[in-house]
């Protein structure tokens, strides 16, 4: 089955660095699904910075969505 993994990093255009990336805790059954909270998590970032930080830093977040195989769990039957 393939899973999708969402990865964000803030980054900083005014000094060219970007803080290490970090792996969201959930899979996501699609592309489109780990892309839509890509987006919107990116949003709520920036939004809950302090405008002139924003603005003094030209705050950015780079996100995407790494494909992962995950093999099935095997039930037990009891």
């Amino acid at each position: 089955m393939i899973k999708f993994i969402l990865v964000m990093q803030l980054c900083y255009s005014a000094t060219q660095v970007c803080i290490p990336p970090i792996q969201a805790g959930q899979y996501f059954d699609s592309h489109k699904e780990c892309s839509l909270v890509g987006y919107r998590t990116g949003h709520d970032i920036i939004l809950n910075r302090e405008d002139k930080e924003v603005n003094d830093t030209r705050a950015f977040v780079k996100f995407w969505c790494i494909e992962k195989k995950i093999e099935n769990e095997k039930k037990i039957d009891t």
